[in-house]
């Protein structure tokens, strides 16, 4: 098995509440001076690939999994360019990967799979600029904040033909924190009345936020995504 390389985290748990909190405050504070305050509001939903990445994390070590998000949204329209969306999302990430593993006790070459699944409440903020001479499509730059709400985590040994030896599972969230990440989007609405629409889009989120997964490597989340929002105008 290789040897973890630990890497120490960028920003801590406090520092991420803290830039999270300033942003949430310049928001609410433009947003206070306006007449409207939400636009639109929205229903959201989508899945992604999980892919993780960290030290020691080789791509062909990670195996595909899938996660999830949903909740609801809102819009505030600035000018027909601009406009700020929030989110409150419930989120599925974590990571699935395996590595060969000699069992000394059977004299054998096994492969060791963790999976582990990791789920969060996320806040986030995106401001979001809507381009094209019919101002269609949309692209997003932001960031998000998790609270990370629980964890279940599968470990499978796995002799060379791919036949299961031993299972176990478990639910801690050891070295598991909150996590906080930019958000990247680009997107295009398609009508469904003259008032409603879904907009379309591929998220890239990408976490700053280091934790430990169960071989000892210090990861991060990142997630490719393809999202589905159900847009409602505000009193329209």
């Amino acid at each position: 098995m290789t040897t973890p390389i630990h890497r120490p985290q960028p920003w801590n748990i406090l520092s991420g509440k803290v830039i999270i909190s300033i942003l949430l405050v310049l928001a609410s504070t433009v947003l206070l001076a306006q007449e409207k305050l939400i636009t639109n509001f929205e229903l959201v939903a989508g899945s992604g690939l999980l892919l993780n990445t960290g030290s020691g994390h080789a791509d062909d070590d990670r195996l595909t999994k899938f996660g999830y998000s949903f909740g609801v949204g809102a819009y505030h329209s600035f000018t027909p360019s601009f406009e700020l969306n929030f989110r409150a999302l419930w989120e599925l990430k974590g990571f699935k990967a395996s590595e060969p593993y000699y069992n000394p006790f059977t004299n054998t070459n096994e492969v060791l799979t963790i999976e582990r699944s990791i789920r969060y409440l996320t806040l986030s903020v995106l401001p979001t600029f809507l381009v094209g001479h019919r101002k269609k499509m949309r692209f997003s730059v932001g960031g998000y904040y998790s609270f990370l709400q629980s964890a279940k985590n599968i470990t499978t040994n796995l002799d060379q033909t791919g036949q299961i030896l031993n299972q176990s599972s478990g639910t801690s969230t050891h070295n598991i924190n909150n996590d906080i990440g930019l958000s990247l989007s680009v997107g295009y609405p398609i009508s469904i009345t003259k008032k409603n629409k879904i907009v379309i889009q591929i998220i890239q989120t990408i976490g700053v936020q280091y934790f430990t997964n169960s071989f000892g490597y210090d990861i991060r989340n990142k997630v490719d995504a393809l999202v589905i929002s159900y847009t409602i105008p505000n009193g329209q």
